[in-house]
């Protein structure tokens, strides 16, 4: 296959990344699921975004059998509300609407400066967690691709979208500065632990902690301290400066891009670790009599509950079929850009090395290994019971720069309101994507079986389409005061206030 600089809209929205990014989400066929993870019945869900939630779950026992979610998300690509179908989402070779006609189908947004994107993939697979009195602990196994994009210049997407031929940014200076492109595709097995290590009268303390064992199938990603070009006209473009790393370490042959079947199945191995605190304000003591059986606990009910938690800590080494390449303060006059083309990853950059460096074999290049780092975030939530089953809830997520090149999730805020018993359960919220666009959520769940999205917006086709957020999940779980073979341990049964 040869590919040209302006052929389709897949290589207008960057060449290199689109390769990159998609290889890295293609590992899956199949992070937001607030539903599942802020309810007092999330289980194992819960440890994700803060560890110590287990140990504060209704749920004696909980096994999650399957939980998976698919969130995109952006603040400039979008597809015109009347224009989508998500049926063809359903479909082999979907037929989504393209950027043919202004103002139809596909279009961009120049409201934000700044662009910021994520595309998230994960399935949480068999998992459990177990509450042993004052103590929590669990298992699960997570298999995640994604990919994101901060600080990429308005000017540079409406390039990469609408192509060299496109006059109004002809004499115009491109510049950015900390651009950060990232892709990340890993399985995860991971231990939980919580400990509810201080409680008096009404107050409760825990703590929790993961530890995740990394195993990486791919990586890559761009950062750009600097870039300046501007587009002479329709065949060159002038780079005045680019101070960049590339790197990725893909389960392809970079000879063809065809997927090779001599790679191993994980490229590179790490270590995660995710922890957590919660104070819970209790609205009675717990009961003094004595439990002989560790299911007949005791689930306090309370009034509100604050926790906060840093989750991603941790990088993947991969230091199979890795490249690195450096572009240090380069600059270049790239004449015939439009007739430019590559068959496959190796072709490209020698092609980059002969208009930087003049030569297709002099850019600078590293074959040894290479480090991407996970989503770090850090997570405040509260939780306030103001009414028997009816609870108002919040959360604040902000990324945490912990890696050099790292996948970076968007700042987010959200306000919620949920009703919750044991078989029903539904959730309102809204939420803030970079604290810019506003989002509507819903989640239910009956029994053992959940859904939800925090995108209902798009889904009913209220606004145009910058993303799609939709979970599901399938578990099985023993509540706190239950047995099997007894009645409930205490006299007010599921409702205790």
């Amino acid at each position: 296959m040869i590919i040209k600089i302006n052929s389709g809209f897949t290589t207008k929205l960057g060449i290199l990344t689109i390769l990159l990014i998609n290889i890295t989400l293609n590992q899956l066929r199949a992070q937001e699921r607030y539903g599942i993870t802020l309810s007092n019945f999330g289980g194992i869900n819960a440890a994700t975004i803060n560890p110590s939630f287990t140990v504060n779950s209704k749920t004696f026992l909980d096994v999650n059998f399957l939980t998976a979610g698919l969130t995109i998300e952006n603040n400039f690509v979008f597809y015109h509300k009347n224009d989508f179908k998500f049926s063809e989402l359903l479909r082999a070779n979907p037929n989504l609407p393209t950027n043919e006609v202004r103002g139809e189908g596909l279009d961009y947004s120049l409201k934000y400066q700044n662009l910021t994107g994520l595309a998230y993939v994960e399935a949480l697979g068999p998992s459990f967690s177990l509450n042993i009195g004052k103590h929590a602990g669990g298992l699960f196994t997570r298999t995640v691709a994604a990919s994101s994009f901060v600080n990429v210049p308005q000017d540079l997407g409406v390039l990469l979208f609408e192509g060299i031929r496109y006059k109004p940014l002809y004499g115009k200076e491109i510049s950015g500065q900390k651009i950060n492109v990232d892709a990340l595709g890993w399985s995860e097995i991971g231990l939980n632990y919580s400990y509810n290590y201080l409680s008096g009268y009404y107050n409760n303390w825990s703590v929790g902690i993961n530890i995740k064992q990394l195993l990486g199938y791919s990586g890559a990603y761009l950062s750009a301290d600097d870039l300046k070009l501007n587009v002479v006209n329709r065949d060159t473009v002038d780079i005045t400066n680019i101070l960049a790393n590339i790197g990725y370490s893909l389960p392809i042959n970079y000879g063809s891009n065809g997927y090779s079947r001599t790679k191993p199945l994980f490229l590179g191995k790490g270590i995660g670790l995710d922890f957590g605190f919660t104070f819970r304000r209790n609205l009675d003591f717990a009961p003094m009599g004595r439990v002989t059986r560790y299911c007949e606990s005791y689930f306090q009910p309370y009034r509100y509950k604050l926790g906060v938690a840093v989750s991603g800590l941790g990088n993947i080494h991969f230091n199979k079929n890795t490249r690195e390449h450096t572009f240090e303060n380069r600059s270049a006059l790239w004449e015939n850009i439009d007739t430019t083309e590559f068959r496959n990853i190796n072709d490209f950059f020698e092609n980059l090395s002969s208009v930087f460096y003049g030569d297709p074999h002099s850019l600078p290049t590293e074959e040894d290994n290479m480090i991407v780092g996970l989503p770090t975030v850090l997570n405040l939530n509260a939780d306030y019971q103001y009414f028997p089953n009816w609870y108002l809830s919040g959360m604040l997520v902000l990324p945490v720069k912990s890696s050099d090149y790292q996948l970076m999730f968007p700042k987010k805020a959200l306000l919620g309101i949920r009703y919750e018993t044991d078989d029903l359960e539904f959730n309102f919220s809204s939420s803030f994507f970079n604290f810019q666009k506003l989002h509507i959520g819903f989640f239910v769940r009956y029994k053992y079986f959940s859904i939800g999205t925090s995108k209902l917006e798009s889904l009913v086709k209220a606004t145009n389409l910058y993303g799609i957020n939709l979970y599901f999940s399938i578990k099985f779980h023993l509540i706190k005061g239950y047995c099997l073979s007894l009645p409930p341990k205490h006299d007010c049964g599921r409702f205790q206030f």
